[in-house]
């Protein structure tokens, strides 16, 4: 089994029509969503180079995981949420919560060395 991201919706082939069509109901119903709920949905294409790609020799030479969408053999696509994911949310409020707990913390007391006397 792959494991992908929650984001993940589909794969699509940026040649077919009917793909493009499940892409542009993808759109619009997160545009309503976005509207109607006061959410903040995006939409993030990723393109894919694919089996026997001609432009596989340049990015692979690069090192990277980004391609543009006009050499993309099939467009990945993901949803996201600009206010960030709950579990995101929780994270940012407990980090800030410790912040505070750390900056309200009585500074440590400074350490006074004892100097021994000679007898």
């Amino acid at each position: 089994m792959i494991e992908r991201s929650e984001n993940f919706v589909m794969t699509i082939n940026p040649k077919s029509k009917a793909d493009n069509e499940k892409l542009e109901a993808v759109r619009s119903a997160i545009k309503t969503s976005n509207r109607a709920l006061g959410t903040k949905l995006s939409i993030k294409c990723h393109g894919r180079l694919g089996k026997s790609n001609p432009k596989a020799g340049e990015y692979k030479a690069r090192r990277t995981s980004t391609v543009k969408l006009a050499d993309a053999a099939r467009w990945d696509v993901y949803i996201f949420n600009k206010g960030g994911s709950s579990t995101q949310k929780a994270k940012a409020a407990s980090k800030k919560s410790s912040m505070a707990n750390k900056m309200t913390k009585k500074p440590a007391t400074k350490r006074t060395t004892r100097t021994r006397t000679k007898r």
